[in-house]
């Protein structure tokens, strides 16, 4: 059971690995959202602020598996142009600080188990990416990404953009740690989920995650 309710901060804000908060107005300042796991695999993530960015100093703070002077960094995206497979790009140590992208996965790894924490302001609007047919039409896998700190509901995000993905692949596609599975349409995508969608064409602006689309759960 929610509440809507006038909200004012007078301080820091932090929203704890599970939780959900709905903007319904105008927002300032930052907050923090922590994503948890619970153990030392490759997670799939999305950042639920706007502004974050990761570099040696977020990769510390965050327990980021390093592994040493320009050297693959244990925070990576996908790249769907370079075979039927894909690609792996990761951070370098020393590497320039780099944005986290609204509604962009990213795969990360931790040395131990703990939080991500994610600082910045409140997503404030409907989220549009292009998803495309790589590879020569061959890779139709993108790795995007939930960009609010609130739950998606995977049949309603389907629905809404069911012209562009691949019908027999309409469905949203997430590692679990070990293995990667399929959630269904009742199933909902949590804040700071990576996942992949299958797409059907390379139209720009083909992919919407709308504001309209949070819920709690």
């Amino acid at each position: 059971v929610y509440k809507r309710q006038l909200l004012t901060i007078t301080g820091n804000l932090t929203v704890e690995s599970g939780g959900s908060i709905i903007i319904e107005g105008s927002a300032s300042g930052n907050y923090t959202y922590a994503v948890h796991v619970s153990d030392t695999n490759w997670h799939f993530v999305s950042s639920p602020v706007v502004g974050e960015q990761y570099d040696d100093t977020w990769n510390t703070a965050n327990s980021i598996n390093v592994s040493g002077a320009g050297l693959n960094d244990a925070v990576s995206t996908y790249d769907n142009t370079t075979s039927a497979n894909g690609s792996w790009n990761y951070f370098q140590t020393g590497g320039a600080a780099t944005t986290f992208n609204q509604g962009q996965g990213y795969s990360v790894k931790r040395i131990g188990s703990g939080d991500y924490g994610f600082i910045g302001t409140f997503p404030a609007s409907d989220v549009l990416l292009t998803i495309t047919q790589g590879f020569g039409a061959a890779n139709k896998w993108n790795f995007v990404g939930n960009p609010f700190p609130s739950y998606i509901k995977v049949g309603e995000l389907i629905t809404a953009n069911a012209a562009n993905l691949a019908d027999t692949h309409e469905f949203v596609y997430v590692w679990n740690g070990a293995s990667y599975m399929t959630l269904n349409s009742n199933d909902y995508i949590h804040p700071g989920q990576g996942f992949f969608v299958n797409a059907d064409n390379s139209n720009a602006g083909n992919f919407t995650i709308p504001e309209s689309l949070q819920s709690h759960q």
